[in-house]
């Protein structure tokens, strides 16, 4: 069966041990934002683009993250951790957002 990617956002909140204590998935980077900006300031919180790899025959084969809000600043990640290339479309949404 031929696998499928897909793609969502990620935002994770952090403890002082550095541990993620909560986290929500989103289909749009604006949703993830609007999480951002409504959360408790009490606890640190990265943001990532997550791409799942898989199918319904053999479930998740890969799950790969690309980090773009870290240590309070935006940056702009070249690739997942596992290598594979960030989609363009939504490299030019993190792009925009970081500008904002």
């Amino acid at each position: 069966m031929k696998n499928q990617l897909n793609y969502e956002y990620k935002i994770e909140f952090i403890d002082e041990y550095g541990d993620i204590i909560d986290y929500d998935h989103f289909d749009k980077l604006s949703d993830c934002m609007l999480a951002f900006y409504k959360h408790d300031k009490g606890h640190k919180v990265e943001m990532c683009l997550v791409r799942d790899e898989g199918n319904n025959e053999d479930g998740l084969q890969d799950r790969q993250h690309a980090y773009f809000f870290q240590d309070g600043k935006f940056s702009i990640p070249k690739e997942f951790d596992g290598g594979c290339p960030i989609p363009k479309r939504h490299l030019n949404q993190i792009t925009i957002q970081s500008n904002a």
